[in-house]
């Protein structure tokens, strides 16, 4: 007999419990008992539940939360604008629709942002920004994730300290929670000189948090690094500044290894113009991967080799970036974007889940927490209705929104719409 005694409890009933970690449940359940997992398996092993409420959802197949490892939520409003062709040009529309905004404008579109990627079944999101406005956003809906302040420049010696100071202040005044956490963004190596990074990794506000940065997205970053002549630098110059340099040879991961730059836990986003070797040091340094299809696409940067980075140990999650370069804060729209062009991913889309859930989960380092829908885990997961259809289809329908979606075991998307907090 299972009792609803000594704490919260809930069960949730599906037609089919998809773990990730084992395989599918038909007739499944979950347990859920102070917002954690208890127990996961089929209701023919289940007996009396006496006093226990029950989500049932007849039709659907339950799936662990979806984990964006890479969001810019303060950019929700701005759509993609048109450039000269270059990224260099695409980054000269977005700054200068930086500068049009003011900290309620960031505010308003983390909110709208976050509400979005909530409403796509996406529980946990790595987000990063000009001012941190996704902290408060992420809070107010109850979601889960990491919110990384972003910071620029080429400052040395003195001054690369007292802007590390500023910026250590400046992320421990952010409103962070029991499920969102601060931390800090050295926006690219093109924005960030070797030098101030270095101070940055060693302060001791800064360098235990978690960290996330853009790298190998565009073939013009190298050019910009090394200090020669290209779209990034001329963008540079005209804004009356020089791009970051990082000195030695060969590509942008070896330069930054070079300078100990790669971290354990660095979410590094695009990746891009990476070969094996690279992939290879960056799994060695243990660096997670964002991989945004719908970005790289949209911008004309190319394409992450994931079938190169995920053979090499690499772990990879699915990035949505922004409206500006083309997302919709909708995983299932990146997914969709993979399938069929990364063999690694088909045609069964194990892949595919796997980048979505407990892939993601091991790029933001939460694994022992979500990513799966394991025993002791937290109890974040999404229903999908089924309506005949295999599970992963039904999962990528962008279509629909899920029918429930639940973090911690607290319920935030119900029927179709996200259920407000009490104040």
């Amino acid at each position: 007999m299972i009792r609803a005694a000594g704490g919260t409890a809930v069960l949730v009933t599906a037609d089919l419990v998809v773990p990730v970690t084992r395989s599918p449940m038909p007739d499944g359940f979950v347990r859920i008992v102070d917002g954690r997992i208890a127990e996961v398996g089929s209701r023919t092993t289940l007996g009396d539940i006496d006093g226990l409420p029950v989500v049932a959802l007849p039709g659907c197949a339950v799936f662990p939360g979806l984990i964006d490892t890479h969001c810019h939520l303060e950019w929700s409003s701005t759509t993609l604008t048109s450039g000269d062709g270059t990224f260099a040009g695409w980054l000269r529309q977005i700054m200068r629709a930086g500068l049009a905004m003011t900290p309620d404008d960031f505010l308003d579109a983390a909110r709208a942002g976050a509400r979005r990627a909530l409403l796509a079944g996406t529980t946990t999101v790595l987000d990063a920004g000009p001012t941190g406005a996704g902290a408060r956003a992420l809070d107010e809906l109850g979601m889960r994730g990491t919110v990384h302040l972003e910071t620029f420049g080429r400052h040395t010696g003195d001054a690369a300290r007292e802007a590390a100071d500023e910026l250590s202040e400046r992320i421990a005044a952010l409103p962070g929670s029991s499920r969102v956490t601060i931390g800090v963004s050295p926006h690219a190596p093109y924005t960030v000189g070797a030098e101030y990074w270095t101070v940055l990794a060693a302060h001791p506000g800064l360098a235990e948090r978690p960290w996330m940065t853009h790298l190998a997205e565009s073939t013009e970053e190298l050019d910009a690094v090394c200090g020669a002549r290209g779209p990034l630098t001329d963008l540079f110059h005209e804004r009356g500044s020089e791009p970051g340099r990082w000195p030695g040879s060969g590509s942008i991961v070896r330069r930054m290894d070079g300078a100990g730059a790669l971290r354990h836990g660095l979410t590094a986003a695009h990746c891009v113009h990476v070969t094996a070797d690279d992939v290879a040091l960056l799994a060695a340094r243990g660096v997670g991967v964002a991989h945004c299809p719908v970005s790289n696409t949209t911008l004309g940067v190319g394409r992450h080799p994931v079938e190169i980075a995920r053979a090499g140990g690499l772990p990879v999650g699915l990035g949505s970036d922004s409206p500006a370069s083309g997302g919709r804060y909708d995983l299932r729209h990146e997914a969709r974007a993979c399938d069929g062009l990364h063999r690694a991913c088909a045609p069964d889309g194990d892949g595919l889940l796997e980048m979505l859930t407990i892939d993601a989960a091991r790029v933001a380092g939460l694994e022992d927490r979500i990513g799966s829908l394991d025993v002791g885990k937290c109890a974040d997961l999404i229903a999908v209705p089924l309506r005949g259809r295999d599970p992963m289809t039904a999962l990528l329908d962008t279509k629909q929104v899920p029918a429930l979606v639940m973090i911690d075991g607290e319920t935030r998307v119900r029927g179709g719409a996200v259920v407000e907090r009490r104040a």
